[in-house]
């Protein structure tokens, strides 16, 4: 599992890459939160994620460092 400083660092990339689109940081949050409210599963995670990172594949495989090992 991925240390909190390392997500505290990706959390931080995230809101800054998309400053300028607030929206974006914020519908992350919010998914982070649906899942850990457990509203959305592991595969959902995975789809939202790669809809709003979509053009951004270092945020999305910086986020698979964050996904549970299989």
């Amino acid at each position: 599992m991925a240390s909190y400083d390392n997500a505290a660092a990706y959390l931080k990339v995230v809101k800054d890459l998309f400053k300028d689109q607030r929206e974006k940081y914020d519908d992350f949050l919010q998914l982070l939160n649906d899942y850990r409210a457990q509203r959305i599963d592991m595969a959902g995670v995975v789809e939202r994620v790669k809809d709003l990172f979509e053009g951004h594949p270092d945020l999305i495989l910086g986020f698979n460092a964050f996904l549970p090992k299989t």
